[in-house]
């Protein structure tokens, strides 16, 4: 395989010579490259003092990737650009944000963030 993708097929050649017909063609995608994961927010540490428990995450990976938090999965637009909300409960939140490819390479990243309600 080369990396990048590839287009397989098979057909059978007797040993008169007489060539059957090409099977389906099955596309195979090679990389060996994890994806790129940048995260904008939150900011590893961050603490929020707020009424909601609700935080934005937002970052940017490679377009037709998966991203996931806390397995999760988040909507990545056309450009690779995500953007979501994601509840926190009071005190330590350890998130994991993962990005893989369609070849099944990933790049994980993490961050802590603190959370206490304000009334």
């Amino acid at each position: 395989l080369i990396e990048g993708d590839n287009k397989l097929y098979v057909k059978g050649i007797s040993e008169a010579g007489l060539e059957s017909r090409p099977s389906r063609t099955l596309s195979v995608v090679y990389r060996k490259k994890p994806p790129l994961l940048s995260i904008k927010e939150p900011l590893d540490r961050q603490s929020y003092n707020q009424k909601e428990s609700e935080i934005r995450l937002s970052g940017m990976t490679e377009p037709s990737v998966t991203v996931r938090v806390n397995d999760y999965q988040v909507v990545v637009d056309d450009q690779g650009n995500f953007k979501s909300l994601y509840s926190l409960k009071e005190g330590e939140n350890r998130l994991t944000m993962e990005a893989e490819d369609i070849a099944g390479n990933k790049t994980t990243l993490y961050r802590t963030v603190y959370f206490n309600r304000i009334f």
